[in-house]
């Protein structure tokens, strides 16, 4: 059996770059797709997310559909592109099956936890705020559901005591970019693992998780603090109400 040489590449923020450099750097990326541009700052200048960026600086094709779900022409340009499977990270989309059903191997998501546990969208922050000394990343076969589909790859990482979710989420980055290497060159023989879909869930961060619980120990202090590095900053509260903590 020969092995995969086309891929497409599904991602948006800085954090999927070094996967989109590893897959371009061991195999033909045949299309990236990433979010509609924004408006950004002050003067709402219309700016590409991240990955666009790349990719129009590696000269790749570039797709950025407003919508996945009933997008026939996006589709069509998908399958045309000869893509044998596609990668995901931190696109920021669920995928229909419609979409997923185009390539001969599908989707392969890439996940930073070691799942079930941390399901959902803020892994790496929850993983943190929880005190967990160990977690790492997963790369599954993409289903239509919030990161159930089957696993074929999971690493371990060791969460160092001084890292916050910004040293964390550079450490995952660099990890995903590897395993999404190793899982695409596997694919064609990988034999899916299922695994129990349940786990600690794990939503984008409220105001309201950033909150300091002064009736906390030190240690779970120290750790919201660490979480909350990415996505709401900690606060200071008293009596229901929130003033800024700032370093």
């Amino acid at each position: 059996m020969t092995g995969i040489r086309r891929v497409a590449f599904f991602g948006s923020p800085a954090f999927a770059l070094p996967v989109l450099d590893a897959l371009h750097a061991a195999f033909e990326v045949v299309l990236v797709v990433s979010q509609p541009d924004k408006p950004v700052g002050r003067g709402l200048k219309l700016t590409p997310p991240p990955v666009a960026a790349r990719a129009t600086e590696l000269g790749l094709p570039l797709a950025q559909p407003t919508k996945l779900r009933g997008n026939a022409e996006f589709q069509a340009q998908l399958r045309a592109s000869g893509a044998e499977v596609a990668v995901t990270c931190a696109y920021g989309k669920l995928l229909p099956q419609s979409l997923l059903d185009v390539l001969p191997y599908g989707f392969l998501n890439t996940h930073t936890s070691l799942l079930p546990a941390y399901r959902g969208a803020a892994p790496i922050q929850w993983a943190l705020i929880e005190g967990e000394t160990v977690t790492g990343t997963t790369i599954m076969q993409t289903d239509v559901g919030m990161d159930t589909g089957d696993i074929l790859l999971q690493r371990e990482l060791e969460i160092q005591p001084e890292w916050s979710a910004l040293e964390l989420s550079a450490s995952l980055s660099q990890q995903a970019a590897e395993l999404a290497v190793q899982a695409v060159r596997e694919r064609p023989a990988n034999a899916q693992v299922a695994k129990p879909r349940t786990g600690h869930p794990c939503p984008l961060l409220t105001k309201e998780d950033g909150f300091v619980r002064w009736d906390d120990p030190a240690q779970r202090i120290v750790d919201r603090y660490r979480g909350s590095q990415l996505g709401r900053r900690p606060q200071l509260s008293w009596a229901g109400s929130g003033s800024s903590w700032t370093d």
